[in-house]
């Protein structure tokens, strides 16, 4: 039935229509009684011909006319007039989100503002016994004012009574299919539950606020199909991309919380929507404002999404009640609106096109074969500018350094690393004179695209490398945005003496061990004797004292030195991406892992490639036993470094954890591929040894994985972090007096991480041992 405008319902002169769709219309009217306007909803007769179906419907709607919350439109009455059954209700000018969804998804602070209030709406609703069923973009509301309005309870169920107290778990709805097999909701934002009609319970409306929250951040669905059939098999069986692919502004943490809310099984999600709104209300709070002349917040490419004003309509809204079980149960799976077409296909962000180079080891030609951390250190300085390049694509440090010294052709080289041009270089180092050579080359021909010689002065040692880098740059034809161009103008320090020290360090620091770590401090320690306000060294002497405090000397001298130190970096460059990771390192160890979580957020927005950020921050969760996160994390460390073989050996553990044993059997076999490519070029790696003695014996393998763990120990028997993962192959061996054995040893040489002991699943069979137990008992 439609009614004119000047109709009169009851006491209601209908002004105008301002909505429909399968549950009915909905008028703008004035209520003559009280002389206010407010938005009335006619029912269809469907929905209010069965008696029992009718009381339902009044006892639901009554429910959810008592939220009074903020974030829900408010609900007046539920009347009857001419045997037309309708509500009316609070009336709402605003923006539905589906009109404020923008390609490349929403600035950052508009993403949390409205997501916060959105995720705490749905919390009182829950908490109420009330699940929505049909959340989706279209059904929120941002008003005129800038507040956050949950629309269209229309396919709402009571899960409990009103005003008793609910548990999660146990608010099971009924079942969201109806009687005659269809299906309530809107497919592109249904929960896998929804989709193959079973019972549904607050933690379906939390998969389908996981989808909106993912195309608000990306600007596009998680799940997608060209037809009904195949969006609901993405829905029950695809994994999204990885909100990092498309957004690397937005913090981490937010891709975890994504991932988190989409799992297929409901015992995996979050169990309430409160959890969801204090973790986006956390990253929201943690939020730094971008960088001068950086531009908008959106992704590379992306509109500017910051300086672009959203046409504003005045769109009046209202929301809908419950609408209880079978009595709606025509509602057609697709809701005719602006949310029912199947989204595009989600993909994750192109690389067609770009520009694609690796910068191989520099060759030392000195007279000093001592010389030659210089011409490493010089590859590994271009090699970090480039890399924050977004434009480029430039294998990691490790990736290309474990080609050197192999006989290889440009041709096999680029093939290896997947680039389409190389950087060949040699520096002769003579006293305070440099001689570099440089060489830019096409793979697909072999022609040199652009070379050089630069005989210059130590002092002039940065001003080489920018000119190095913008030549690279200028050649392939990359256009720097204003911040990686005040990147790569500023030297990490003035002094070239310092510099040189730094390098050093560095190069000791990467080979690791309790010695070359020592060795590597004392080099960054001489560097700010030379150079007071050089950042990075302040954050390689965090990283090496955190590093011995975590597996060889666990004092508070180490711990203390880690923090003052990372502090003293962040003072001196506060946007020096590699200081907050060193910062957050330092706070986990301290068990400051909030506050830690914020500066690896930092870290990651300031440099969305840098490894030490995402591998730190996945270690402070792994400690914690947050292994869902660890995991993601993790996954990303691999990402920005895909041959490095810690990341997966420990994402191994995490998967174990949570019972996901094919893809912990995955990341074992890749873990192991590269502990075995590692182990060609340094065969005494110590720390490629016991990780991979470790995955041999979870292999089976038994033998072969002691075999490993007795070659690490031969290198250094007194090394705490090589004795506590001896004891772990031990413990998988089922050696337990062994595990113990090493173990003991490994806490008397200064591994003292608690936490890490307490969660580490590879010493499970040792936890009944009466040793193990009073070991433990010891540690702080």
């Amino acid at each position: 039935m439609t009614f004119s405008p000047g109709t009169m319902l009851a006491h209601y002169r209908i002004l105008a229509e301002i909505g429909r769709g399968g549950m009915g219309v909905v008028y703008e009217a004035v209520d003559a009684t009280l002389d206010r306007r407010i938005a009335l909803k006619v029912l269809p007769q469907e929905a209010t011909a069965d008696p029992d179906r009718l009381e339902r419907f009044r006892r639901e709607a009554k429910a959810v006319a008592a939220l009074n919350h903020p974030g829900i439109v408010t609900i007046h009455s539920v009347e009857e007039a001419e045997g037309i059954h309708f509500l009316t209700m609070e009336l709402v000018r605003g923006t539905t989100l589906h009109d404020l969804i923008q390609p490349g998804g929403l600035p950052r602070e508009r993403l949390f503002q409205i997501a916060v209030p959105l995720a705490e709406a749905l919390s009182a609703a829950h908490e109420r016994g009330i699940v929505h069923r049909d959340l989706k973009p279209s059904n929120i509301l941002v008003t005129d004012e800038g507040g956050v309005k949950v629309l269209d309870f229309g396919l709402a169920k009571l899960a409990a009574p009103p005003d008793g107290n609910v548990e999660g778990n146990e608010m099971a709805t009924r079942t969201a299919a109806t009687g005659d097999g269809r299906i309530l909701g809107t497919f592109p934002y249904m929960s896998p539950e929804q989709v193959a009609g079973r019972a549904v319970d607050p933690r379906s409306d939390i998969f389908s606020l996981g989808i909106i929250l993912y195309e608000m951040a990306t600007g596009k669905r998680p799940f997608a199909g060209e037809s009904t059939a195949e969006l609901a098999s993405s829905i029950l069986r695809d994994r999204p991309a990885s909100l990092s692919d498309f957004r690397p502004d937005l913090p981490g943490h937010l891709g975890w919380i994504l991932r988190r809310c989409l799992e297929k099984d409901p015992r995996r999600r979050y169990q309430s929507a409160l959890d969801i709104r204090n973790e986006l209300e956390d990253l929201k709070g943690g939020i730094v404002p971008e960088a001068p002349g950086a531009g908008a917040a959106g992704p590379a490419g992306a509109p500017g999404a910051a300086g672009r004003k959203v046409p504003r309509k005045a769109l009046i809204v209202a929301g809908l009640v419950v609408l209880a079980g079978v009595a709606i149960a025509w509602v057609a799976l697709w809701d005719g609106g602006p949310d029912s077409n199947p989204a595009p296909a989600a993909a994750p962000a192109a690389t067609a096109g770009m520009a694609s180079i690796a910068i191989l080891p520099f060759v030392n030609i000195s007279a000093d074969p001592d010389n030659e951390y210089f011409s490493d250190g010089m590859t590994g300085e271009l090699i970090n500018a480039l890399v924050k390049v977004q434009g480029l694509k430039v294998p990691a440090r490790t990736t290309v350094f474990a080609l050197k010294g192999k006989d290889l052709g440009i041709q096999e080289i680029a093939s290896r690393l997947g680039v389409d041009s190389v950087l060949e270089g040699s520096v002769r180092k003579a006293g305070n004179h440099l001689r570099i050579n440089v060489q830019l080359v096409r793979v697909a021909d072999g022609n040199a695209l652009w070379s050089e010689q630069y005989d210059r002065e130590m002092k002039d040692v940065f001003a080489v490398q920018d000119e190095i880098t913008r030549q690279i740059v200028a050649t392939l034809r990359v256009r720097l945005t204003p911040v990686e161009e005040r990147t790569l103008a500023r030297p990490p320090t003035e002094n070239p003496e310092a510099y040189d020290l730094y390098l050093k360090g560095r190069r000791l620091f990467f080979l690791t061990g309790r010695r070359n770590l020592g060795s590597a401090r004392e080099m960054f320690l001489r560097a700010i004797e030379i150079d007071p306000r050089f950042a990075l060294a302040y954050a390689g002497i965090a990283d090496t004292s955190a590093w011995l405090y975590l597996y060889s000397e666990s004092t508070e001298k180490n711990l203390e030195e880690a923090k003052s130190a990372s502090f003293k970096a962040l003072e001196l460059a506060p946007d020096l991406a590699e200081a907050h990771a060193s910062r957050g390192l330092a706070l986990s160890l301290n068990r400051e892992y909030d506050t830690a979580a914020r500066e690896f957020e930092t870290a990651l927005r300031l440099d969305p490639k840098l490894f030490e950020a995402y591998y730190f921050y996945a270690r402070s969760c792994w400690a914690q036993g947050l292994w869902e996160q660890a995991a993601q994390l993790f996954e990303q460390a691999m990402t920005a470094r895909p041959e490095d073989y810690q990341a997966p050996t420990l994402l191994v553990n995490a998967l174990q954890q949570m019972g996901r044993t094919d893809e912990a059997a995955r990341a074992r076999n890749k873990a192991l591929e590269l502990i075995r490519a590692r182990l060609e070029t340094n065969p005494d790696d110590t720390r490629a040894l016991y990780l991979g003695g470790i995955l041999l014996v979870e292999t089976g393998d038994v033998e072969a994985g002691l075999d490993w763990g007795r070659r690490a120990m031969a290198v250094d028997p007194a090394d705490s972090a090589i004795l506590y993962n001896v004891a772990c192959i031990y413990s998988k061996a089922g050696r337990i007096q062994e595990a113990v054995d090493a173990l003991e040893k490994a806490v008397g040489a200064g591994f003292a991480h608690k936490d890490w002991i307490a969660n580490d699943s590879d010493l499970d069979p040792l936890r009944s041992e009466p040793r193990f137990q009073a070991l433990v008992d010891r540690l702080r």
